[in-house]
């Protein structure tokens, strides 16, 4: 580095009196508050900001770690809503007795019993929260087809979860409390859709990309050092918000209000754009919100079609008269039984959609009624076949909006009828 003449004194930028650590690799967390603590001593600071975001809470205790062995450090807290709430710490500098000093960090982080015990179930709650959540996503859908009103509290509550997240700027100013319920709840709504996804999903490509972005976003909230990263990008930030919302009105709308997977699409895709646009993010502008709000309508605009009917099952798919995998020729009739495993109250209507060699021949309208334990029974039954049936047959059970259920498949290799 080239010093400077005698006469012309160095210009040295002052401190800033806060470490934002959502641009730097975990691992190098606890040097970095280290380094940082030093030179803000040396700078004359006495009270310090370090960002840790909020995440699971593992980066936030190895930054704990660091203030706990500092004998420079005479105290810390998680700051006040207006400084970050418990996504960062602030830092009063100065030294403490050698014989205290384990004791004064710990009670300076965490004074009176109450408080201790919050960090103690906050940590317990990070650690459990995601298979408890997944395991009552999977009850949820295994009950809801017949003990729905039992169950609507839950559904109820994951969309409350989810909005409070969505609208935390606002409510954790006059509500502090509720910054720590929001971050929690919305762990807690993602892993709890994925058994929803999972079930309704058909054994194709679109589907599997489907559930993969949400378990994505499930892995990407509890793993801190990924969440670090796209949580400081403002769009990253909000698009999290705009997903999940979006996954959850498509799973929940149909079931909680027994609105069409049609309709129950269309709220989902308007209610996850305004959400953009009326939550405030402080970091994206006006041009950004608007921008990432007609994305979210866009990609729902085009994504219709490779969702899985969410929250629709088949549960059978059966041929009156059996067929084989690879037949002579058709019988005069076909009938196609269905069964679909719907919520209590839900009303929709479905398609058996005839291909032949990849084009598509016919399409037969059914309707459904949620709320049997086996599923609900329909059928359809086709007798116009084309003249030369040969090839290979698919039959698509799908929405009435497009989306696919299940597929049934057989292939015809005799001669014309």
């Amino acid at each position: 580095m080239t010093g400077a003449p005698d006469d012309e004194p160095v210009h040295r930028p002052p401190l800033e009196d806060s470490l934002d650590l959502h641009t730097f690799a975990p691992r190098d967390a606890a040097d970095l508050v280290a380094e940082y603590l030093a030179a803000a001593r040396e700078a004359g600071l006495r009270e310090v900001r370090i960002i840790h975001g909020k995440g699971t809470g593992r980066l936030r205790e190895t930054v704990h770690a660091v203030l706990r062995r500092d004998p420079h450090v005479a105290g810390f807290v998680l700051a006040p809503q207006s400084r970050g709430g418990w996504g960062a710490t602030v830092v009063t500098l100065g030294d403490r007795p050698a014989e205290s000093a384990g004791d004064a960090a710990d009670a300076s982080a965490e004074p009176g019993t109450l408080q201790r015990w919050t960090r103690g179930a906050i940590r317990l709650y990070e650690r459990w929260s995601p298979p408890l959540s997944l395991a009552a996503g999977g009850f949820t859908v295994w009950q809801m087809r017949t003990h729905f009103d039992e169950l609507r509290w839950a559904l109820l509550a994951l969309l409350a979860g989810v909005a409070l997240w969505i609208l935390e700027r606002w409510l954790t100013r006059p509500i502090p409390l509720a910054q720590v319920v929001a971050q929690s709840s919305f762990q807690s709504a993602v892993w709890f859709l994925v058994p929803f996804y999972l079930v309704s999903a058909a054994p194709v490509v679109a589907h599997a990309a489907v559930i993969a972005l949400l378990l994505a976003v499930a892995i990407l909230w509890t793993w801190d050092p990924w969440f670090l990263r796209a949580d400081a990008h403002p769009v990253a930030r909000v698009g999290l918000r705009s997903v999940v919302l979006f996954y959850a009105l498509v799973a929940v709308l149909p079931t909680l209000f027994g609105i069409s997977l049609g309709l129950s699409w269309w709220l989902a895709a308007i209610l996850s754009g305004m959400s953009v646009l009326l939550a405030g993010f402080g970091k994206l502008t006006r041009a950004g919100r608007w921008t990432v709000a007609a994305a979210v309508f866009l990609a729902a605009w085009f994504a219709e079609p490779w969702f899985p009917a969410v929250p629709l099952r088949v549960t059978e798919l059966r041929w009156e008269p059996a067929l084989a995998e690879s037949m002579e020729s058709l019988p005069p009739s076909l009938a196609l039984h269905t069964a679909v495993a719907a919520p209590l109250g839900l009303q929709d209507e479905l398609e058996h959609v005839f291909f032949l060699d990849g084009v598509e021949i016919d399409r037969i309208p059914l309707r459904i009624t949620g709320g049997r334990e086996a599923g609900f029974r329909t059928w359809s039954r086709k007798r116009n076949f084309p003249d030369d049936p040969r090839g290979a047959w698919r039959v698509e059970v799908r929405t009435s909006d497009g989306r696919l259920l299940d597929v049934a498949r057989f292939g015809v290799t005799g001669g014309a009828r």
